[in-house]
């Protein structure tokens, strides 16, 4: 039994120390702002404030214990500004709606009537399929034991045609490309638990990803590429959803596009199309290509939504 659940994310760090200006944490020694907290917490991960332990020193036991010190030291320091008056409250206010907006922060409650309220705004992290509408949100997830996520390019291309007319089930492609842009070489591609030295050595390996893509209820699985063919899966997804599922392994200096060929359901029409897809939650600005009947769309994606027809 839980009262809510909060997930923040480290681009809603960097708006949210953006919008108090800058923040001065003990032990960090130079002042916080959302241009630097990010490389700040990686040093901190590595070294913790106001310890002798560090990542790659030999007592490997002391620097675990210690490692994620960082994330209560800066929520209290943030605590104590707001609460010392010494903060434009208009500017935080700010940064929270745009991280809220950007699913950067997402809130889960057990209070019905605030539950209902964060779920109109897409606050609350949820599946939002809509009948008779396409959807896609597609959920990365890397499996292996690194960091590589930090670096990872990503864009989407989707085309939607009704190849044997208006009236008939439309056909949808839908194409992912990931390219990890490091040139280095990380050898055997190993996911196993190995910290390394630094926080950046465990940017510099292979990613492991297992991929979800969620479509709109009887969406028909006709053919896919660019993934292990012994992990394709098609299943039910959450809320009323398909969901189309595989796993491909990227080393560094390296592209892979993964498709996705599929029927979409016979209700989701061409004078009626309408499309939302949901971006990831802690991934960067999406790159999108649209290409239905005929019309595109293109942009880049830094909200947690797009409403499209």
């Amino acid at each position: 039994t839980f009262d809510g659940l909060v997930t923040v994310d480290l681009n809603a760090l960097e708006l949210i120390i953006d919008g108090l200006g800058s923040l001065t944490a003990p032990g960090v020694d130079a002042p916080l702002t959302g241009e630097n907290v990010v490389a700040q917490v990686m040093e901190l991960w590595a070294r913790p404030a106001e310890s002798d332990v560090a990542l790659g020193t030999g007592d490997l036991g002391a620097w675990w214990e210690q490692r994620k010190e960082f994330i209560p030291r800066l929520t209290q320091a943030a605590l104590e500004k707001i609460q010392s008056g010494e903060v434009n409250y208009l500017a935080l206010a700010a940064a929270a709606l745009t991280a809220l907006n950007r699913r950067d922060i997402q809130i889960v409650v057990g209070e019905p009537t605030m539950a209902a309220l964060l779920a109109g705004q897409g606050w609350d992290g949820a599946l939002q399929p809509q009948p008779g509408s396409d959807y896609l949100a597609v959920v990365d997830m890397n499996m292996g034991y690194n960091k590589v996520d930090a670096v990872i390019d990503r864009s989407l291309a989707y085309t939607v045609t009704w190849p044997n007319g208006p009236d008939q089930p439309a056909q949808a492609m839908l194409a992912l490309t990931y390219h990890h842009p490091l040139d280095v070489v990380d050898e055997g591609c190993d996911p196993s638990p190995r910290y390394g030295n630094d926080y950046q050595d465990m940017i510099e390996r292979c990613y492991f990803n297992y991929l979800r893509v969620y479509l709109a209820e009887g969406s028909a699985l006709i053919d896919a590429t660019g993934l292990q063919p012994e992990s394709l899966n098609s299943q039910r997804g959450e809320r009323g959803t398909q969901v189309f599922s595989g796993y491909f392994v990227l080393p560094p200096n390296n592209s892979n596009t993964v498709t996705f060929t599929y029927e979409l359901p016979a209700d989701i029409s061409q004078e009626a199309y309408s499309l939302l897809i949901q971006r990831q939650s802690g991934t960067n600005a999406l790159p999108i290509s649209l290409s239905v009947g005929g019309a595109t769309h293109a942009e880049i994606l830094d909200e947690g939504h797009l409403h499209w027809s």
